[in-house]
């Protein structure tokens, strides 16, 4: 998070060379705010300040105990980095009749273009893909990161990944496993077929289209009109043997078989 936001609001929007001296910059500018962001943003407690969290991840009972606290605050917290698995996930848990209804098209990825914070003078701001440097690296392996700045971030996101596959293992691990290589498939299927009917607030070109987009609102629900128009017609045409009608779709598209 921390990378894709120095690049996101600095690097691209602010023009901010992507130097090890500006982020460092940076990081120490903002540590209030960013210093264990998901652990101050995620707990229920009140005016937790990053101060004194960094007092907290000093004794480890107290970080065990409030990092508990969060889970139990929450029934379920996702991984960004399994995104596609943790949705899988909460489709079980809330009982959805299927995987086309966690469906979605990613927005304001690198290398697009996203509306900038100076509508007038820039409509449109290039997203400039995010890189780790030497020193970034070693910054990040540093104790001054792991057991300072993100440390209570850390024993969190641990925690909440191990409450993940303990969820999958209750679930089934091979049954979660087998679900998610389908939905991967559906996913494909729906990226590209939905790629050139939906239209963000800005276009590949760069060009500001404003509330003539498919989003619901600003970059978030996008090309859901798509989404819901391949359900309709997986429903309708196929007497809802959806399985058989995604993996022909994925066949078709990407194996070039019938």
């Amino acid at each position: 998070r921390i990378l894709s936001h120095f690049f996101h609001f600095h690097i691209s929007f602010q023009k901010m060379a992507p130097t090890d001296s500006n982020f460092r910059r940076w990081l120490r500018s903002s540590q209030e705010v960013n210093s264990n962001y998901y652990t101050k943003d995620l707990s229920l407690r009140a005016n937790l300040t990053a101060s004194m969290l960094q007092k907290i991840q000093q004794h480890p009972d107290f970080a065990t105990q409030l990092v508990q606290e969060i889970l139990d605050e929450y029934d379920f917290i996702a991984i960004t980095e399994r995104l596609d698995e943790s949705l899988v996930v909460l489709k079980h848990l809330l009982e959805l009749d299927s995987l086309e209804e966690i469906l979605y098209v990613s927005a304001k990825t690198a290398g697009s273009f996203n509306k900038g914070p100076y509508p007038q003078e820039e409509p449109c701001v290039y997203l400039i893909p995010s890189f780790v440097t030497p020193g970034m690296k070693d910054y990040f392996e540093s104790p001054s990161w792991t057991e300072q700045y993100m440390g209570m971030d850390l024993l969190l996101y641990k925690a909440a990944v191990q409450s993940l596959d303990n969820t999958i293992d209750a679930l089934g691990r091979e049954e979660i496993q087998l679900e998610v290589q389908e939905f991967n498939k559906m996913l494909s299927v729906a990226q590209t077929m939905c790629a050139n009917q939906t239209q963000f607030r800005c276009d590949k070109a760069g060009n500001f289209v404003g509330q003539n987009n498919t989003c619901l609102l600003w970059g978030v629900g996008c090309g859901h009109d798509c989404l819901e128009g391949l359900r309709n017609n997986s429903n309708n045409n196929n007497n809802n043997n959806k399985d058989m009608d995604w993996d022909a779709m994925y066949k078709q598209l990407f194996l070039n078989e019938e």
